[in-house]
């Protein structure tokens, strides 16, 4: 998976969720509490293969969906 960002407003969370499948970019969103409150992960995948997720990881910076070092991982993290 590739996680692009945790957001306080869910709809932009979800707005983001969006832009990623209309690009046909796979991707989910999960909430989480934090100590600063609830927030909404938006993450790319999943992915069979970390080359896969790679690939996708630079298309979304290409097509300027997130910005900064998107961070590639494994389920759980």
């Amino acid at each position: 998976m590739v996680q692009l960002g945790a957001f306080s407003n869910p709809d932009n969370a979800r707005a983001l969720l969006g832009r990623l499948k209309q690009v046909r970019i796979p991707g989910y969103v999960e909430t989480l509490r934090t100590p600063g409150g609830t927030k909404t992960r938006v993450r790319a995948g999943p992915y069979a293969s970390e080359a896969a997720a790679l690939k996708d990881r630079d298309r979304i910076l290409d097509l300027k969906l997130a910005s900064g070092d998107l961070r590639v991982g494994r389920k759980g993290d």
